[in-house]
């Protein structure tokens, strides 16, 4: 097996392990037989351990992330998954370990970027929004909130056509599909406000396509 193999009784003391437990965690099999599933657990993920074994007791184990502690210290992001087995006259508990490292270097380096376009969405100047080809507002930036009076939740319930006059509306449905047909548009017309007042503002659309979906993504300037 590539990941760490450990079998344990049901106080988690070692009683088997492949070659990769003893490289990966810097113990020899001599050092390895004197342990338990805690010793090679950093010491924040104990709670976690418990309960994780509770859950695999139960049959309710789907896996868990637990940091391995090596003998040097260094601790080591793993995803875990054990199962409880009838070995010879006793009930063992097989544990199987796999290094995500690379997958949580990915994972955070995901974060990193999302929190990147959110803070770039937040710092534009004008009003920002993300419309799916459906007409319905995905997304949109704390500038759309407040110079158009809407809170979030009214605004998840709300479409393009309510913000505009019939006639404004049907030249917006119109640089809409313009988006979705040649990839970019641009349209000048009054937005109403919640409170009423129509503002003239220049609208840009341009499409965006992410996981299989197309979306319009513009930004407006009062």
């Amino acid at each position: 097996l590539p990941s760490i193999y450990l079998l344990m009784d049901e106080d988690t003391n070692f009683k088997q392990w492949n070659r990769n437990a003893q490289l990966n965690t810097g113990y020899s099999g001599e050092e390895l037989a004197e342990k338990n599933a805690f010793d090679l657990i950093a010491p924040e993920d104990h709670q976690e351990l418990t309960a994780s074994i509770k859950r695999v007791r139960n049959n309710e184990g789907e896996g868990t992330e637990l940091k391995l502690l090596t003998k040097s210290g260094e601790k080591i992001p793993y995803f875990w998954k054990g199962y409880f087995i009838d070995f010879g006259q006793e009930k063992c508990f097989l544990c199987v370990g796999i290094n995500i490292t690379l997958q949580k270097e990915t994972e955070g380096e995901l974060m990193d970027e999302k929190r990147f376009n959110e803070a770039l969405v937040e710092s534009l100047p004008g009003i920002f929004y993300m419309i799916d080809s459906d007409g319905n507002y995905q997304r949109w930036n704390q500038n759309f909130e407040e110079q158009l009076g809407y809170n979030k939740n009214e605004l998840e319930d709300m479409s393009p056509a309510d913000f505009y006059t019939d006639e404004d509306y049907q030249r917006v449905q119109e640089g809409i599909q313009e988006v979705f047909k040649t990839g970019k548009s641009e349209i000048e017309v009054e937005v109403i406000t919640k409170e009423g007042d129509k503002i003239p503002y220049y609208l840009t659309g341009k499409l965006f396509k992410q996981n299989g979906e197309q979306y319009l993504l513009g930004v407006g300037h009062d």
